[in-house]
């Protein structure tokens, strides 16, 4: 998995880097209706990996099909962890 951190309507956010673009994590899980808490950052994602991995991971799979995948060209890619 690629981790990207990107801003979307002035909004930092954690996504995954697929072939098709950007899946916005937090989107995704809340229209997948996918219990449980991710964080909203890149830094707060490595903190918290063991509860958020599992998490990361079923959204994906359930994403499916390019659902909530956003293509490059509607958001900005930052830096990975912006204030390391």
């Amino acid at each position: 998995m690629k981790f990207v951190t990107f801003l979307r309507e002035e909004q930092e956010r954690a996504g995954l880097l697929l072939s098709e673009g950007v899946l916005d994590l937090e989107a995704a899980r809340q229209a997948e209706n996918i219990p449980g808490w991710l964080p909203h950052t890149l830094q707060e994602l490595i903190i918290h990996q063991e509860e958020a991995l599992p998490l990361v991971k079923a959204i994906r799979e359930a994403a499916t099909g390019g659902k909530h995948v956003l293509p490059l060209t509607t958001v900005r890619l930052l830096a990975p962890i912006p204030r390391p």
